[in-house]
């Protein structure tokens, strides 16, 4: 007998759990798919693509792995970076420069969240502020607390450091040709220090001499355009400052100024292929554009921070081209990516880093930068002989 009724409960059991599966209880919503948020929004055509963004390992992996341990990387809603500032791409690894940590790695083949593997013992990070890699895939990280660059190889092993006789400040860093373009970020003494890659040695000193308008003042940032040339984000000066590889003076771009095209704060830079200059403005919490002229394109990222694709505080700002086939699946229905910009925002309740896709729609016509900047030339103008 009691085994009979063992066998009832057992069976209405079974009939609750059936009856609840089968959908007459409540059950969470499906999840609303988001309009894709496209810049400039319609209805002009699109360029850019917010595509996704990451705010630390539950955004990437279900498990950090590696070092992780050591560093707290990770919990019951995983390592959330804390003041991301340098970003770089480079063959589907992601770099993060988190300034209050170490340097992340976020690696989509593999599908792995991981600190830096040689950024501990001699290659411990105090602050990292800014990376930059070249095409062997060693990593070279600014940390101005520890008054170095530091060197990692693509093994992402701890190789050397690289450091100035001088009190200097080092904030960011680039490599070209068999030279590394550290700059040095002291207040009204800033300057872009050049080392030999190979042995180490300081062979030049780039921005602190001449007449006064050529003098670098507090330098945040450094990029190469493809001919060669050199841009700095000089926040003193509220500009973009341009040298040839030699230092000499080549001309500035923006001005101090909270209209389009002038910077309030700016931080980061990159430039693509065909030398468009994206710098990051965390004042305005946006991005813009200029050609090679100096003339201003236009901007994204300015939106309220509950928005996909807004910016809070951007610092870091990087091109990628070899990464792109990892982001196709988030680009919109004809919307075809040519490479793609990552933004490193330093504090930002939903977004640390963004990803956009540079693109066009498939079969539209779309104007050429010439005639985007003699459209804005000609409204200007109307705007003036209006205010006559």
């Amino acid at each position: 007998m009691l085994r009979k009724d063992a066998r009832n409960i057992l069976l209405a059991w079974l009939l609750l759990s059936l009856f609840a599966l089968s959908g007459c209880m409540p059950s969470a919503a499906p999840q609303k798919k988001q309009p894709p948020t496209f810049f400039p929004p319609a209805p002009s055509l699109p360029r850019y693509q917010f595509l996704r963004s990451f705010n630390g390992s539950a955004d990437f992996a279900k498990k950090a792995s590696g070092l992780a341990a050591f560093i707290g990387v990770r919990g019951r809603r995983g390592f959330v970076f804390k003041k991301p500032y340098g970003v770089e791409m480079q063959k589907g690894v992601l770099y993060v420069c988190d300034s209050m940590n170490t340097v992340f790695t976020l690696n989509f083949a593999k599908q792995k969240f991981a600190p830096l593997a040689g950024a501990q013992g001699m290659g411990k990070l105090v602050e990292p502020l800014n990376i930059a890699l070249d095409k062997e895939g060693n990593k070279y990280v600014a940390d101005p607390v520890r008054s170095q660059v530091l060197k990692y190889d693509k093994r992402d092993f701890f190789v050397k450091s690289y450091s100035n006789p001088d009190a200097w400040k080092p904030v960011a860093v680039a490599v070209y040709g068999t030279n590394l373009f550290v700059v040095d970020g002291t207040h009204n003494k800033g300057r872009v220090q050049v080392f030999d890659i190979k042995s180490g040695s300081l062979v030049d000193s780039i921005g602190n001499s001449g007449e006064e308008n050529t003098k670098l003042r507090i330098p945040v940032d450094i990029a190469f355009d493809p001919e060669g040339y050199m841009y700095v984000v000089d926040m003193g000066r509220f500009q973009v400052v341009k040298y040839d590889r030699d230092g000499h003076y080549r001309g500035s771009l923006g001005s101090a100024g909270s209209s389009f095209g002038h910077f309030g704060r700016p931080k980061g830079i990159a430039i693509d292929h065909d030398g468009r200059i994206y710098v990051a403005d965390a004042a305005f919490n946006n991005v813009q554009v200029f050609a090679t002229n100096g003339q201003v394109l236009t901007a994204f990222g300015n939106l309220p921070l509950d928005k996909p694709g807004s910016m809070n505080l951007p610092a870091g700002v990087a091109i990628n081209y070899d990464s792109v086939d990892y982001f196709k699946q988030y680009a919109a229905p004809g919307f075809k990516i040519q490479y793609l910009i990552i933004v490193a925002n330093q504090f930002h309740p939903y977004s640390s880093i963004n990803v956009y896709g540079f693109g066009r729609m498939v079969g539209k016509t779309y104007p050429s930068d010439q005639e985007l900047l003699d459209k804005y030339m000609r409204e200007l103008r109307r705007k003036g002989k209006a205010a006559e």
